[in-house]
């Protein structure tokens, strides 16, 4: 697998995929989230904003970011882009749903190695995984369409056009980022970049893409919408994987040179300067999964901890523990935090801290959360189904 390093527990969104008679399999367990599992506690003794360095200089006080002259020029395909469909909408919520799937987990829809996904007002968006195609599935009816032929590691959208990242190694075009409007673009997809070694996450904004790369060369890194070079934010040599854009700044879970091979809670303008680390997990652990919003950063670690801490200055929160060593993403709204484990649990908590709700168990291992206005989706890798029902 690509993806996987042998550092300190680092490679942790796909440090849980293992190979087990020919099947890809999720690894890990996590525990008993009804017993084991507190409600969130406002930690007392932890740091008012970042765990090492002071508050984020501001952006102007940045040096410009270096075009990386290592990275090929990409080639932005001469392909219109078609105006918005009629699924265009705000990412995550402000629109009903189609889907009315009560509150028993329903099945959406079933993809050959559903990993991530995302969600808009009327359809959900799957990357496979670095194998097959990203897949498009109506909220409506659960019809199914293919939106491009590239092998997906991850993807984003935003309110006209899903982002995804492709492997290297395989047959299929590897080492890109590429744009497809939603209403799907074939072989016809918009290249913002290519060659990128062991490129892994993906987050977009209103300026830029953004995506993270597994060392050694680099670890963040920016190409514009419009087209242009890729820019290097980050280069510690370590590498990073998840990745989530708020506040001007881009968020990362990230091995740098004095991490000890330790993914840690970092961050980067996104107009470039120096990295910020938000967080430091124990000796030997590592973060995992990463979420934002307008307020606050969300992460899990390897050790079972689920946290909140705001983008401006104020107490960590600890939302959950004892979630096992598998929580692979997390998804936010406006009231509540999302997220899945390796022991196919599905599970919110309210923001700010309170009492675990478990919306779904016994999935198999669950890879990605999304949300809308009314309901939470969730995949399975290793069933290649996603899944749904109301918040």
């Amino acid at each position: 697998m690509s993806h996987d390093t042998t550092s300190g527990g680092y490679s942790s969104s796909m440090r849980l995929i293992l190979v087990l008679s020919g099947t890809w399999l999720l690894g890990a367990c996590g525990g008993d989230l009804a017993r084991s599992s507190p409600g969130g506690v406002t930690e007392a003794g932890a740091p008012i904003a970042f765990d090492a360095g002071p508050v984020p200089p501001s952006v102007d006080a940045q040096p410009t970011p270096i075009v990386d002259a290592s990275q090929p020029t990409p080639i932005v395909d001469a392909q219109p882009i078609p105006p918005p469909s009629s699924d265009s909408g705000p990412v995550n919520g402000g629109c009903p749903s189609p889907a009315k799937p009560g509150t028993t987990p329903t099945l959406l829809g079933q993809t050959m190695s559903a990993a991530f996904i995302a969600v808009d007002c009327s359809t959900l968006y799957v990357a496979p995984y670095e194998v097959g195609v990203v897949t498009a599935f109506s909220l409506a009816d659960g019809s199914s369409r293919t939106l491009n032929p590239v092998a997906a590691t991850t993807l984003a959208i935003d309110a006209t056009r899903v982002y995804s990242v492709s492997p290297s190694g395989g047959n299929e075009p590897q080492g890109l980022v590429i744009a497809c409007p939603k209403t799907g673009c074939g072989a016809g997809y918009t290249t913002l970049a290519s060659g990128q070694t062991g490129v892994w996450g993906v987050a977009v904004d209103d300026a830029s893409v953004y995506w993270t790369v597994q060392g050694p060369s680099a670890s963040v890194l920016k190409a514009p919408l419009s087209g242009g070079p890729p820019v290097t934010l980050v280069a510690d040599g370590g590498g990073a994987n998840v990745v989530a854009v708020a506040g001007g700044n881009v968020f990362y879970a990230g091995i740098n040179s004095g991490s000890g091979g330790s993914a840690l809670l970092m961050s980067v303008p996104v107009a470039g300067g120096s990295p910020t680390v938000w967080f430091t997990p124990t000796t030997g652990n590592s973060v995992e999964a990463l979420a934002t919003d307008a307020d606050n950063v969300y992460w899990a670690t390897t050790d079972g901890l689920v946290y909140e801490l705001p983008l401006v200055p104020g107490p960590r929160v600890t939302l959950a523990s004892g979630q096992g060593n598998g929580v692979s993403t997390i998804a936010t709204d406006a009231q509540y935090v999302y997220w899945g484990t390796s022991a196919g649990d599905l599970v919110k908590a309210p923001i700010g801290g309170g009492k675990l709700t478990t919306l779904a168990s016994g999935q198999t291992p669950v890879t990605s959360v999304a949300v809308d206005t009314d309901n939470v989706y969730w995949s399975s890798f290793g069933a290649g189904t996603v899944m749904m029902r109301v918040k």
